[in-house]
C-alpha cells in the first residue's frame, strides 16, 4: 500500500507565502475600494492648501461609501459581481470640507479636488466676480495668486449668477485660489452622489524636479 506524498516543509513554507500574499493583495483592493482612495494634485486650483504633486489620501467611509459591485482577481484575469450597497457615512457633508468629486466633462479630467462652500438650502450669488453665500461673502478659504497668471485661463472672469438655492442632495464647490479654479461656477452644483470622499492627508509630494517635499508628509487637509 503506497503511503501518502507528504509536502516538505520548504514547500509549506512557498504555499504559506503565496497565500499571505494573496490575502494581503485581496484585503489592499477592498480597502481601496471601501475605505480610502489615492489623489495627485495636479493643478493649482487649491493653493497654498495643495500643490501640484502633492498625494492626498481620501477618506471614502466618512460620507459613506459604496461597496464594489465587481471583483477582479489579479494575474487571473477573472471577476464576478456582487451586490452593492452604500455603507452608512459617519457626518454629512459640510461646508468647508475638502473634497475629492467624480464629474464627468468633456475634454477634462474626471475627478477634481475641491472645498463645500454651500449645502443644500443654502443660496448662492456670484455677483461682480465676488461669490456670496446667504448674502455674506466667501473669503474664509481664498489664497493669494499670481496676477500675472490668471490670463491663461478662460474662466477668469466669472459671469454674475442670479441667487439659487442649492437644491436637495447637491452641494456648491470652489477652489482655494478662486481665480484659478475650474469650480461650480463652470459646472454648476456638484451631485453628492459623486463625492467620493474627504481628502484627510497628503501622505506624499514631489516638486516639479521631482524631489521629494519631506515637509509636506503626513501634512493633514483643512
Amino acid at each position: 500500500m503506497n503511503k501518502p506524498e507528504q509536502i516538505a516543509p520548504e514547500n509549506k513554507k512557498k504555499n504559506f507565502k503565496y497565500l499571505f500574499f494573496l490575502v494581503l493583495l485581496i484585503f489592499i483592493l477592498l480597502s481601496k475600494a471601501i475605505f480610502f482612495e489615492f489623489y495627485r494634485v495636479s493643478s493649482i486650483s487649491m493653493m497654498n492648501i495643495l500643490l501640484p504633486g502633492d498625494f492626498v489620501l481620501i477618506n471614502k467611509l466618512v460620507y459613506g461609501a459604496n461597496t464594489p459591485n465587481m471583483v477582479t482577481i489579479p494575474f487571473f484575469n477573472f471577476n464576478f459581481d456582487l451586490p452593492s450597497f452604500k455603507l452608512p457615512g459617519f457626518k454629512n457633508i459640510e461646508v468647508g470640507d475638502v473634497i475629492v468629486i467624480s464629474k464627468q466633462m468633456p475634454a477634462r479630467p474626471d475627478k477634481y479636488i475641491k472645498r463645500c462652500v454651500a449645502v443644500h438650502g443654502q443660496t448662492v450669488e456670484v455677483r461682480n466676480n465676488k461669490i456670496l453665500v446667504d448674502d455674506m461673502p466667501v473669503e474664509e478659504f481664498q489664497t493669494s495668486f499670481n496676477e500675472d497668471m490668471t490670463s491663461v485661463f478662460t474662466n477668469k472672469i466669472i459671469k454674475d449668477i442670479p441667487p439659487v438655492v442649492v437644491p436637495e442632495g447637491f452641494i456648491f464647490v470652489l477652489g482655494d485660489n478662486r481665480n484659478l479654479s475650474y469650480d461650480s461656477r463652470s459646472f454648476g452644483f456638484v451631485d453628492a452622489k459623486d463625492v467620493i470622499g474627504k481628502a484627510s492627508f497628503i501622505y506624499s509630494s514631489i516638486d516639479g524636479n521631482g524631489d521629494f517635499r519631506w515637509s509636506r508628509f503626513f501634512k493633514t487637509v483643512e
